[in-house]
């Protein structure tokens, strides 16, 4: 009989652990829904995020090709602009005599191309080295000292890109 009744207090001590364990058992399982609820949540909003930065970064890159394409019009508008005046005063324009640019304008030109190559922003690196070299061949003309600096930046954004045909182009 003894044995029977510590038989009987050992089964409820084993269902008081079993007990324990189903309810932290029941207790992890919700707790991993909620986690998996709010992971669910996270990833839906860091796509909506990266949804939102890659429309942002588009529009960012259309209003600086646009401001660069405005920059290279008035370039050369003010080329012909000068051109013309020299013209309506009878004379023909010295084209022997092109403007200094001064170095850090290019220098500029290749501390911004070199930021935007590290950032993984290579075509806006490329369209900016080009859109410099057009400016300045407008503008001073295609064997201009100034040009050539920004040459080798634009080729060395090619060779990061491991675009060696683009970088190879004689210009």
């Amino acid at each position: 009989m003894e044995f029977m009744n510590n038989r009987l207090k050992q089964g409820s001590e084993n269902d008081e652990q079993l007990m324990s364990f189903l309810e932290q058992f029941q207790n992890l399982e919700k707790e991993e829904r909620q986690l998996q609820f709010q992971n669910q949540q996270l990833s839906e909003e860091n796509l909506m995020l990266r949804n939102a930065l890659q429309g942002f970064q588009q529009r960012l890159f259309a209003a600086e090709a646009a401001i660069a394409q405005l920059q290279h019009e008035k370039a050369y508008m003010d080329l012909t602009a000068n051109s013309s005046s020299c013209l309506t005063a009878g004379k023909l324009p010295d084209l022997s005599q092109r403007p200094s640019v001064p170095a850090i304008s290019w220098q500029k030109i290749q501390k911004q191309v070199l930021k935007y190559a590290s950032e993984g922003r290579h075509e806006m690196a490329v369209l900016l080295c080009k859109e410099a070299v057009a400016e300045l061949e407008i503008v001073c003309g295609h064997d201009h000292p100034d040009v050539a600096p920004i040459l080798r930046t634009l080729e060395q954004v090619y060779r990061d890109q491991s675009n060696y045909k683009g970088a190879n182009k004689k210009w």
